[in-house]
């Protein structure tokens, strides 16, 4: 009788969901029943700056678009992952940055070159990647000096010696010197610790461009050995936006001030969010039997700036969490080894498959 109970409870619950559907308790009461994780997605940007082919967008319009973006993630006190173009960078972008940095941001490495790492040698990648990491040093110890946060804990006895008063801490009276010689006398992991927990000043986080890993074993192990070395933490992708296939039309529609049209690519490209998502989602539930930590990835273009707010509201008013990327590699699924050593930037959870299927895997097939 079990059995058919089950299914009886089933078929109950399916023929339901229709009227359920607008209601987010009910939603999270039917992923309680069945065990579910809560569905959580972070949100990255590619191609910081700016990403655009538009000869139009004047560096002014990017910039205002940059900003709204920003106002727009503000709102929904939401935490994002954005990853440099080394080459894309000039010192008149600093105070955009900067911004990105004291709004809580990540920000990463993508190269400084936008490279391909099935056109060039391992050893011509890591360069880039080296490039791109001293374009991030000059931005982060300007954000440093803006926001008056030392470099380290000599900085702040050195500092601190002469004027206490006008040191700031994130998170900390600077005016409390009990806090002040505690800090002073913790290991430098709690030190950072303090420092991150308003600011993330760490910039060792890299996003491969085209999603590609290095097309050959000997490539891949030359790159992921250095990133290793170096302490990135990768950041992979488990649902594009396809922007691209987007963007350049939405372009055109703002410059024309075709609010229409404008309107009718967001609400196609939103669409095809929702569907890359549920498929990500299905995938996962299908081959891990539980709800991953999603990863999310579009770039940082007009398409965005101005849409942004639709999508952060679509993932919330569907019984999403949004998390900062930190959170959203805490899942274990990120840990398993990467075995594709093909030609194409596919997403990570497809990557991992022949890892997934061994017997020691709690989430194979069959167990």
């Amino acid at each position: 009788m079990k059995p058919i109970k089950k299914i009886l409870t089933l078929l109950l619950i399916v023929s339901l969901l229709p009227l359920l559907g607008s209601c987010g308790t009910a939603r999270k009461a039917l992923r309680k029943r069945f065990g579910k994780n809560q569905k959580q997605v972070a949100i990255t940007i590619d191609d910081l700056p700016f990403a655009n082919m538009n000869q139009f967008i004047t560096d002014e319009l990017k910039k205002k678009m940059f900003m709204r973006f920003l106002d727009e993630v503000k709102k929904y006190d939401v935490k994002v992952a954005g990853f440099l173009i080394g080459s894309h960078y000039s010192p008149d972008w600093d105070k955009y940055l900067i911004r990105w940095i004291k709004d809580g941001h990540t920000l990463g490495n993508h190269t400084y070159s936008h490279l391909n790492s099935n056109e060039v040698t391992g050893d011509e990648y890591v360069r880039d990647i080296g490039r791109c990491d001293s374009v991030l040093k000059i931005i982060f110890d300007k954000a440093r000096k803006e926001l008056n946060i030392p470099f380290s804990k000599n900085d702040i006895a050195a500092e601190g010696t002469k004027s206490p008063d006008k040191l700031i801490y994130p998170a900390l009276n600077p005016a409390d010197s009990n806090n002040i010689k505690k800090i002073l006398n913790a290991p430098e992991s709690d030190f950072e610790k303090v420092l991150k927990s308003k600011y993330n000043l760490n910039y060792k986080y890299f996003r491969f461009p085209y999603l590609n890993r290095g097309n050959t074993a000997a490539k891949k192990y030359i790159i992921s050995s250095y990133l290793e070395r170096h302490g990135y933490k990768i950041a992979p992708v488990t649902i594009t936006s396809n922007d691209w296939r987007f963007n350049p039309r939405f372009e055109v529609a703002y410059l024309n001030k075709n609010e229409e049209e404008m309107k009718s690519i967001q609400d196609e490209y939103l669409k095809r969010i929702i569907r890359e998502t549920y498929n990500s989602e299905n995938y996962a539930i299908q081959t891990f039997h539980r709800e991953v930590k999603q990863i999310l990835l579009f770039h940082l273009n007009m398409l965005n700036a101005m849409t942004v707010g639709k999508i952060i509201k679509w993932y919330q008013d569907n019984g999403w969490e949004i998390v900062d990327l930190d959170t959203a590699l805490q899942d274990e699924v990120y840990d398993y080894e990467d075995t594709y050593n093909g030609e194409y930037g596919i997403p990570w959870l497809f990557r991992a498959k022949k890892i997934r299927r061994t017997t020691e895997n709690p989430y194979a097939w069959g167990n």
